[in-house]
């Protein structure tokens, strides 16, 4: 699984059914945007023929967020916030940086 965030690298398919250069996005409860976006994608899967057990069962998931996020909050999605490794110069993450890249190849940190 290829994923849009390198911290969530961790996160894998054990049996091996998703293709490893294959793109996913994880949304989580306590994103704000998740429930809506979830809504969203199961209204879109009906109006295009799609399965509509299927839509159902995203719109519950929706809903099962929207509980969690009003029992422990939510917040705007953001990247995490890690500690600098000192001795990393990070030369390589600026000029990767400039070309539209944001992690330092030698010590993996966020800039």
């Amino acid at each position: 699984m290829l994923h849009a965030r390198k911290d969530y690298d961790r996160i894998q398919d054990p049996e091996g059914l998703i293709p490893e250069d294959e793109p996913v996005f994880l949304l989580r409860a306590k994103d704000i945007l998740a429930p809506g976006i979830l809504i969203h994608w199961a209204s879109e899967l009906v109006i295009r023929g799609g399965d509509k057990e299927m839509a159902s069962i995203v719109v519950k998931h929706a809903k099962k967020m929207i509980d969690w996020q009003e029992e422990h909050g939510c917040k705007l999605p953001d990247l995490p916030r890690v500690e600098i490794d000192p001795n990393c110069d990070h030369q390589q993450a600026i000029k990767d940086y400039v070309a539209n890249k944001s992690w330092c190849p030698k010590c993996g940190y966020y800039i």
